[in-house]
């Protein structure tokens, strides 16, 4: 159920950058509230603003009006859970793309899972 609630807010972003809509309202739950925060830690949106309903999501552009979030691939799902090693996530090439793991200390980005915490989780998704 969580991962619905993640899932869903990934297509509704993904939706709204790939239309040019300049922000894109989400379902405020715990951990849609992390992703958000890493996504504007790493530059991916303007920013957010929620309420105990909903969040609104302000959507970042390029100078040629292109989208930054160009594509969102979700790994996990509630089926099938992709859960990997700090061994394992030391072979991920780190230039290609950005992955947003889940792990015991929340939320947090790939290098944050190799070089601050050197901790393994679940693999939710992959931004391009």
């Amino acid at each position: 159920m969580v991962k619905n609630n993640l899932s869903l807010a990934f297509s509704i972003i993904k939706t709204g950058s790939v239309s040019f809509k300049s922000s894109v309202h989400v379902p405020t739950t715990k951990l849609n509230l992390q992703m958000l925060s890493l996504l504007y830690k790493e530059g991916f949106i303007c920013g957010f603003s929620y309420n105990e309903k909903r969040a609104k999501v302000f959507l970042k552009f390029n100078n040629y009006l292109k989208p930054v979030l160009k594509s969102i691939k979700i790994i996990s799902t509630p089926g099938k859970r992709v859960i990997v090693s700090h061994k394992t996530l030391c072979l991920i090439k780190k230039n290609t793309s950005f992955f947003i793991i889940n792990s015991n200390k929340g939320l947090i980005s790939l290098e944050e899972a190799l070089f601050k915490y050197k901790i393994g989780g679940e693999i939710l998704c992959k931004i391009i």
